[in-house]
């Protein structure tokens, strides 16, 4: 499972404050925008610190009183009166909100940056917040309206254009961490954890596939997966992958599209595919299977406007739901397992 690319950790960071719920709430999102930037860190692996060129940068923001082309968030530590929560919002406008725009490098899919839109707005400021993903840039924007892009999709699902169910918080207190690895070009895996559960409860993926096909015109995805509201219960196992959100456009750009991952099936194990499994093999070893993309037909905005592959995932892979266990055993980590899927992180989570 060695990485064909080379991956850098900012691992167990704190969440600041937790107060309270929303606090804690508030403080993953922000936690999120600052990793990306570089403007907070964690502890380093084998590579070391993520070079600037694989940071994102704040397009624009609100913090519910200004909304202008900076990061209004705050940068240096977590704030919780610059996230003002948009309680139960008509298509996020209406009242004041925080918001943040997010820029990838250029480089991040062949044909240009990639644009991610937070939105600090929900139905319950303790669990939900939304989110959108692009390849055009956001625009416009005010302390009481999101902004807006043509090309924009959920994250939440393909017919949330208007809603607000992304789990983020939790519904109790706790100490709570978040994790980030990345790549040079701004690809990157997000995760959060609570301690003491043992797993990871969230988990956000940004970038582009490889061995695309020339009529590929779109290589890139976004993946959200959130658990449980409450983080105690980690179901990232193979036989659930069709719950993902992995939004992304048609191979010509046409039309929004959701995507899967394509799992390993082999045997009857307790009902569950052979992967799920809680141990390694007979031999000792774990077993991999790499992570490749496919269009969701029936789940496009104008249906099977794109079928089969639109690529790989590089280093991820799916093996048994060993939460927490890294890879190798011994020696520098390469990968950590978020539930079953295995990450290129190259520290040891503390969960």
């Amino acid at each position: 499972m060695a990485n064909v690319k080379t991956w850098y950790t900012d691992m167990n960071v704190l969440v600041t404050d937790g107060t309270s719920t929303t606090t804690i709430n508030g403080n993953l999102l922000w936690g999120l925008k600052a990793l990306l930037k570089g403007d907070i860190t964690g502890s380093h692996g084998i590579n070391g610190a993520a070079p600037t060129s694989s940071y994102w940068t704040c397009v624009r923001s609100s913090d519910g009183v200004t909304a202008t082309n900076s990061d209004l968030w705050g940068t240096s530590s977590y704030d919780h009166s610059k996230m003002v929560y948009g309680d139960n919002l008509t298509n996020y406008a209406g009242q004041p909100l925080s918001w943040m725009t997010l820029r990838s490098p250029e480089d991040l899919t062949p044909s240009g940056p990639l644009y991610l839109l937070l939105l600090y707005s929900g139905p319950d400021a303790t669990q939900t917040v939304g989110a959108f993903i692009s390849n055009t840039a956001f625009t416009s924007g005010t302390t009481e309206s999101r902004p807006t892009s043509s090309t924009e999709i959920s994250l939440g699902g393909i017919t949330d254009n208007n809603n607000m169910t992304l789990y983020l918080g939790s519904t109790q207190t706790g100490t709570y961490k978040y994790h980030l690895c990345r790549t040079s070009n701004g690809t990157f895996w997000f995760a959060a954890s609570k301690n003491g559960s043992n797993m990871f409860g969230r988990l956000l993926g940004v970038g582009s596939v490889s061995e695309v096909r020339s009529p590929e015109g779109q290589p890139w995805y976004g993946i959200w997966y959130d658990a449980s509201n409450n983080y105690t219960t980690d179901i990232l196992k193979t036989n659930l992958f069709s719950n993902f959100n992995i939004p992304s456009r048609t191979h010509n750009n046409l039309y929004d599209t959701y995507l899967n991952i394509i799992r390993p099936v082999g045997g009857d194990e307790g009902g569950n595919d052979a992967f799920d499994r809680p141990s390694t093999n007979v031999q000792g070893d774990l077993d991999s299977f790499p992570a490749y993309l496919f269009y969701k037909g029936s789940n496009q905005s104008v249906q099977f406007t794109s079928v089969g592959l639109k690529g790989r995932l590089d280093d991820v892979f799916i093996s048994s739901y060993l939460p927490g266990a890294v890879y190798p055993a011994s020696g520098d980590v390469e990968k950590v397992a978020v539930g079953s899927i295995w990450l290129p992180f190259d520290v040891a989570p503390q969960l």
